[in-house]
């Protein structure tokens, strides 16, 4: 998830001596959420003389300063952040699949800037696809689906994880239940669920829908890309019935 730098606090991190990579002359932080999947990034903002994230002794900053791992990105094009929280990033095996889906079932629209990095994907890049969504107000939230050569050095790889995902959509979802996975998802709020529940429906994406309190919760993932999961929220629903929520055993 990317928000601005103005929502660190760095003088936290230094104090518990936490390890996270810094890069970019202090533009760019990034830090591992414990016990998730998630890791949290932080951009400068428009001011670029009071946002960058400095450490204020030599010591830490030499142990959290790394080269710019976003390899073949051309940074001469770049923006700065108009939200707090601004974006949230996925690791994808197909970006433009996961863009298009994004498009087609979210209402998203194509970012009008240039792609930072090589598009095809070339060999040793990263390779990126960015969605904006709709807001009511202020500025868009974006998707970004990223393509990473690294994914397949790790122990359990993204690709082992997203086949695993893929692999229990297409034959547990029949159950009714979902796994513990399904639980990393980011939340977005919409007016209605049913135009996103119906449209689901006609491109044969399994979703899941439950009652949460005063609302009600759509639940999927995207296909060829399982681990990407979101849930949409809503006080409307007619187009379906909520049912409970169920663990698969």
């Amino acid at each position: 998830d990317g928000h601005t730098s103005d929502s660190i606090r760095l003088d936290h991190l230094e104090e518990d001596n936490h390890l996270f990579q810094l890069y970019d002359g202090g533009a760019v932080a990034r830090a591992y959420i414990p016990n998730t999947t998630w890791t949290i990034e932080w951009r400068q903002g428009a001011d670029s003389d009071t946002e960058r994230m400095i450490p204020s002794t030599k010591a830490y900053g030499k142990k959290v300063t790394f080269p710019d791992p976003d390899k073949c990105r051309n940074t001469s094009n770049d923006e700065y952040p108009e939200r707090i929280y601004w974006k949230s990033t996925f690791p994808v095996l197909n970006a433009s699949a996961a863009l298009e889906f994004a498009l087609d079932v979210l209402h998203g629209k194509r970012l009008e800037k240039e792609n930072p990095y090589p598009w095809p994907r070339q060999p040793g890049c990263i390779a990126v696809q960015w969605a904006s969504l709709p807001q009511a107000a202020g500025a868009a939230f974006q998707m970004h689906f990223v393509e990473d050569f690294v994914y397949d050095t790790v122990l359990h790889s993204i690709p082992e994880f997203l086949q695993y995902q893929q692999d229990f959509l297409q034959t547990d979802v029949t159950k009714g239940c979902i796994n513990s996975f399904m639980l990393n998802n980011l939340i977005l709020e919409t007016d209605s669920l049913d135009p996103f529940a119906r449209r689901l429906d006609e491109l044969s994406v399994p979703y899941f829908v439950f009652a949460i309190e005063d609302r009600y919760a759509l639940l999927f993932s995207f296909p060829g890309n399982e681990g990407v999961t979101l849930q949409l929220q809503s006080p409307h629903l007619s187009y379906v019935a909520p049912g409970p929520v169920e663990f698969c055993k």
